[in-house]
């Protein structure tokens, strides 16, 4: 019994020469992999939903790329393949997530700007109607209507 003890010890040993790697450098690498791997469609919606758990805080290309372990350039590059860019990515979850919010009657339009990342109301609702053909307020109307 004692031999395997003494055995165990020395193996312990030997498994301490060895450093392992740091948790984050694990990490690292799993994102590089994972994202080399990920097809542009996944890339796309695992953008997107980095951008919805961050509003009302819009990051930026390089925070997004620095998740993802790689350079704006190569994000610019992966997004573009996809028939993209990272900039119509945030207006696209702005906007979905603004619909969402003016769907939520208990939301005034002012709470909605605020919460997707808007200046103010007036910003929202020029680009809100750019994208949509109407005001925010017309779009509630339409939905309550329904």
């Amino acid at each position: 019994m004692s031999q395997n003890h003494a055995d165990c010890q020395e193996d312990a040993w030997l498994l301490m020469d060895k450093t392992p790697p740091k948790l984050s450098d694990i990490r690292k690498t799993a994102r590089s992999y994972r994202l080399r791997n990920l097809s542009s469609e996944r890339l796309v919606e695992f953008v997107e939903s980095i951008l919805v758990n961050e509003l009302p805080k819009i990051p930026t290309v390089r925070a997004i790329s620095e998740y993802l372990f790689t350079t704006p350039r190569t994000l610019g590059c992966r997004l573009s393949l996809a028939g993209t860019t990272y900039r119509q990515i945030v207006n696209d979850v702005r906007l979905r997530q603004a619909k969402k919010g003016l769907a939520n009657s208990a939301m005034s339009i002012s709470q909605v700007s605020v919460a997707n990342g808007y200046r103010d109301a007036s910003n929202f609702s020029k680009a809100f109607k750019l994208k949509t053909g109407q005001s925010p307020s017309q779009y509630r109307a339409i939905l309550r209507s329904e």
